[in-house]
C-alpha cells in the first residue's frame, strides 16, 4: 500500500508519548467569549484600526464597511460553527484544517499559526510596556519601556501556568473597564451632540477604491480573534454546544460595538475625523475624550488602554501555548511541548517556551533602542493579515470537502454556501492586503515586506514533518504485517 492512501483526513491525532492533557470543563460560553474580546482589546482597536480607518480610509463610511466585512466574517462563522461541533482540538485551526483536506495541510496551517500568535503576543508584549511607559513617565518615574515589558511578561507566564480560569477572570475585569470607558463616552456624545449622528455613514458614497482596500484590511484586523475562543475547546464546558456559541457572541459583540464605536467618534468630531485629529490616526479618540469627559481623562484612558494591552498579551500567550501544545502533541514539533503541569493541567512548558520566544524577539529592539509602536508592531500586523487569511481560507475549504465525503453535516448555507461565500471574499480580501501591504506596515523595508514569505516556510516545514510521519507509521505498519 502506498503511503498516500493512509487516512489523512481525520482532525490531528496524538502522537507524543508524554502528552499530557489540558484540564476539563474550565469555563463556559461566557469565559470563552471574554478571551477572544480581550483578544481584540474594544477600546484600542477603537484608538488604533478603526481611527485609522477614519483620519487614511474611506473616512465616515467605515461604518458601512464594517458591516460589510462583519457580512464576511458571518459567512466563515457559519462554516467554521459547524466543524466546531465534531472536531475539539486546542489548535483549532489545525485540527480543522486536517479534518477536510488532510493532516499536512492541517500541519502546514498548524505551524503558521503557532508563529503568528507568538509574534503576535511578542508585539503586545512590547506595545504594553509602550504604554505603561507613556502613561508613568509624566508621574516622575523614567524608566526604559522594556522594564514594564518584562513585569508584564512575567504576569503573564504566572497567569498563564495558573490556568485559563484565572486569565478568564483577569480579562473580564480588563474588559469590564473598558467597556465601563466606551459606555461614557457614548453617552456623552449622545447628550452633548445628538444632532451630529447622521445616516449617512450607512452610505457608499464616499467609498472609493484604494481607501475602500486599505478600510477592508484595517476592520478585518480589528475583528481578527473573535473565533480564538475554540482554541480552548478542551477546557471549556460542553465544547461542541459552547464553542459555536462563543464564536457568534464575539463576532456580532464586538461589530456591535465597532460599528456604533465608530458612529460615536464620527459624531464627536462633528462628520470630520481628520481635522479633529490633525493627521494623526493615534490622536482621535484621546482627543475626543477630553472634549467631551474633561482632560483629567487623558490619564485614565492611557492607563487603561496599557491594561488592555496587557489583557490582550494574555489572551495571544494562551493561544500560542495551546497551539504549540496541540502541535508537539501531534508530533510536529518538540515533544516537550505537550506536557502539562501535574497540579494546573495546563502546558507549561508551552508558557517557559514562550517567554522565551518573547525575550530572544524582543532583544534586538531593546539593543538598537528602536520603539515597539513604529517597528515592531506594524511588521508583525502586517504578516498575521496573511496569515489570518490563510486560516480562516483553509478552514472554510475543510468544511466544504468534509461536507462533500460525507464527514459533515448541517445546512447546506452552513457547509457549502456560507463556506464558499467566505472564500470567495478572502480571496477579495487577500488581494486588498498584498496591494496595501506597505501601507499596512508603514515601512519601506525590504525584510519587513518579505515577512509573508515566513506564512509558505512555515506551512512547507508542516507539509513535510507530517509527510516524515505518515512515511515513519506506513513503514511501522509494514513492518507488523509483514509475515
Amino acid at each position: 500500500m502506498p503511503t498516500e492512501e493512509l487516512d489523512t483526513t481525520e482532525a490531528l491525532p496524538t502522537r507524543a508519548a508524554h502528552a499530557g492533557s489540558l484540564k476539563k470543563g474550565t469555563i463556559g460560553v461566557f469565559g470563552a467569549a471574554v478571551m477572544a474580546i480581550a483578544l481584540i482589546t474594544p477600546l484600542t482597536t477603537l484608538s488604533s484600526n478603526m481611527a485609522e480607518s477614519l483620519i487614511l480610509g474611506v473616512g465616515p463610511a467605515t461604518v458601512v464597511v464594517t458591516l460589510l466585512v462583519t457580512l464576511l466574517l458571518t459567512f466563515f462563522a457559519a462554516g467554521y460553527s459547524a466543524l466546531g461541533r465534531v472536531v475539539v482540538d486546542s489548535g483549532a485551526y489545525a485540527a480543522y484544517a486536517a479534518y477536510g483536506l488532510g493532516h499536512k495541510v492541517g500541519s502546514a496551517v498548524g505551524v503558521a499559526a503557532v508563529l503568528g500568535y507568538n509574534l503576535a503576543t511578542v508585539a503586545f508584549i512590547g506595545i504594553g510596556g509602550y504604554f505603561l511607559d507613556n502613561t508613568i513617565k509624566p508621574h516622575g518615574l523614567d524608566l526604559p519601556w522594556w522594564i514594564y515589558s518584562l513585569a508584564i511578561l512575567a504576569l503573564v507566564a504566572v497567569l498563564g501556568v495558573l490556568g485559563v480560569n484565572i486569565a478568564s477572570r483577569f480579562n473580564t475585569i480588563i474588559c469590564g473597564l473598558q467597556f465601563v470607558m466606551l459606555a461614557i463616552f457614548f453617552l456623552a456624545v449622545l447628550f452633548k451632540s445628538p444632532s451630529n449622528f447622521k445616516l449617512d455613514v450607512f452610505s457608499f458614497s464616499g467609498v472609493s477604491g484604494g481607501a475602500f482596500g486599505l478600510t477592508v484590511v484595517f476592520v478585518l484586523l480589528a475583528l481578527a480573534g473573535f473565533e480564538s475562543s475554540s482554541a480552548y475547546g478542551e477546557e471549556v464546558r460542553d465544547p461542541h454546544r459552547t464553542i459555536p456559541r462563543a464564536t457568534y457572541v464575539t463576532l456580532l459583540l464586538l461589530s456591535g460595538i465597532f460599528v456604533v464605536g465608530t458612529w460615536v467618534v464620527v459624531a464627536a468630531s462633528h462628520g470630520d475625523p481628520r481635522a479633529v485629529a490633525g493627521g494623526d490616526p493615534g490622536d482621535l479618540v484621546p482627543a475626543l475624550f477630553g472634549s467631551y469627559l474633561g482632560e483629567w481623562t487623558s490619564t485614565a484612558t492611557n492607563f487603561i488602554i496599557a491594561v488592555t494591552i496587557i489583557g490582550a498579551a494574555l489572551a495571544f500567550h494562551n493561544l500560542s501555548t495551546r497551539y504549540m501544545y496541540s502541535s508537539s502533541r501531534s508530533g510536529i514539533l518538540f515533544s516537550a511541548l505537550s506536557r502539562t503541569h501535574p497540579r494546573y493541567k495546563t502546558p507549561h512548558v508551552a508558557v517557559m517556551a514562550q517567554v522565551l520566544i518573547t525575550l530572544v524577539f524582543l532583544l534586538p529592539f531593546v539593543l538598537t533602542g528602536s520603539s515597539p509602536m513604529t517597528d515592531l508592531l506594524p511588521a508583525i500586523a502586517g504578516y498575521n493579515a496573511l496569515n489570518m487569511i490563510t486560516k480562516m481560507g483553509s478552514t472554510s475549504a475543510s468544511t466544504i470537502v468534509a461536507t462533500s465525503k460525507g464527514k459533515l453535516t448541517g445546512s447546506k448555507y452552513s457547509t457549502i454556501y456560507a463556506p464558499l461565500l467566505a472564500i470567495v471574499g478572502f480571496i477579495a480580501t487577500g488581494v486588498l492586503i498584498v496591494l496595501h501591504y506597505k501601507e499596512i506596515t508603514g515601512t519601506e523595508a525590504l525584510w519587513v515586506n518579505a515577512m509573508p514569505l515566513m506564512i509558505v516556510a512555515c506551512a512547507l516545514f508542516g507539509a513535510l514533518k507530517q509527510w516524515q510521519i505518515d512515511r515513519d507509521v506506513f513503514a511501522q505498519r509494514r513492518v507488523v504485517e509483514s509475515p
